[in-house]
């Protein structure tokens, strides 16, 4: 069987030996160059491989070696979207429930028994591009799976150059790895480092961990406090030197991007999305969860005894003059309710 894609061919050669359908013996071999592997989403990918599949069914073995040569990867082709003819419907359209035919049972016995060891190389002309980030990468990945233990990865890439854009500043790549465990258990790591150079001081960005959940950290060349670092990503300026409205909006006051994530969870937008609240003595962020309902993390400038300098807020707008509050923090947990008569 011979295959032409992009400038490349591909060709799969071999014998099987049948005992009625049933597959007995099988010793293939599969050799690409220059193949198209993969143009989808703005994404593609150029391989030669060779790869052999040998063994008596079901226990079969694939090994061999894959080279990239060079490809263009973005993180649309790994997201799924709506197919065009597939409509939601409203529950107020629903239709009456229809019994789900039982579906057929998987035969896993193939995969179960299956043996892979293949190597992946990337000589360093491949390029991971994303709307804030472009980063081209090498190295050498393992695909290991020894029955009965599960697939795994092993190795190294890392990235030779690129960039990071982070509230529109562009962070240079000086240093990323992401290693693979080696084992089925062990967790992806990651370990970057870049930075932006401004006139008088350079923003670092360090991430470290495990690639699902990294911990994130923001230094400064030479070294600045944490309230100037983020304000000059936000701001480019000190934080002595920037209005009230923007700090509300950033980080005046200990107010954060990770305390906000905290409080008002991954799915409420932090760009674009919220309002600066305060009265005398308070300032801070808030948002309207709907047309009634609005909540708010305010920070009290000049707290009396007793009183938390953080305060979360959750209002209930009743009518045109008349709302219920809500306030808790740490040394009131159960919260305070007000009920607001304007006039």
């Amino acid at each position: 069987l011979n295959l032409t894609s992009g400038k490349g061919q591909a060709s799969l050669n071999g014998t099987m030996t049948l005992a009625g359908w049933e597959p007995q013996t099988v010793n293939g071999r599969l050799e690409a160059t220059n193949f198209l592997a993969l143009k989808r989403a703005g994404s593609r990918a150029v391989v030669h491989s060779r790869i052999n599949l040998t063994g008596t069914w079901p226990k079969l073995a694939v090994e061999g070696q894959v080279t990239i040569p060079e490809a263009q990867v973005g993180f649309t082709l790994f997201r799924s979207e709506g197919h065009p003819e597939i409509r939601v419907i409203r529950p107020s359209e629903c239709m009456p429930p229809q019994v789900a035919a039982p579906e057929e049972a998987v035969d896993w016995t193939l995969w179960k028994n299956l043996l892979i060891k293949l190597e992946i190389k990337l000589p360093g002309k491949v390029w991971v591009r994303e709307k804030d980030l472009k980063a081209k990468m090498s190295g050498e990945i393992k695909v290991i799976k020894i029955p009965p233990r599960p697939l795994y990865l092993a190795g190294k890439i890392r990235a030779l150059q690129g960039n990071i854009i982070l509230k529109r500043k562009v962070f240079d790549i000086e240093h990323a790895f992401v290693t693979f465990p080696g084992t089925p258990e062990g967790p992806i790591l990651l370990n970057a480092r870049a930075r932006h150079e401004m006139e008088d001081h350079s923003l670092i960005i360090i991430a470290t961990g495990p690639v699902t959940n990294p911990r994130t950290q923001l230094e400064s060349m030479p070294p600045l406090p944490q309230s100037d670092i983020l304000s000059y990503l936000l701001f480019d300026r000190p934080a002595r030197a920037i209005t009230r409205d923007q700090a509300a909006m950033g980080i005046l006051g200990g107010i954060s991007a990770e305390k906000m994530k905290e409080l008002f969870g991954e799915a409420i937008p932090l760009v674009g999305s919220l309002n600066v609240t305060g009265s005398e003595g308070s300032l801070g962020v808030g948002k309207k969860l709907t047309k009634d309902i609005s909540v708010s993390y305010e920070r009290n400038l000049d707290p009396l005894s007793g009183e938390d300098i953080n305060q979360f807020r959750v209002e209930y707008q009743l009518n045109k003059y008349l709302s219920l509050e809500n306030q808790f923090g740490r040394r009131n947990p159960g919260g305070d309710l007000f009920l607001n008569f304007d006039f």
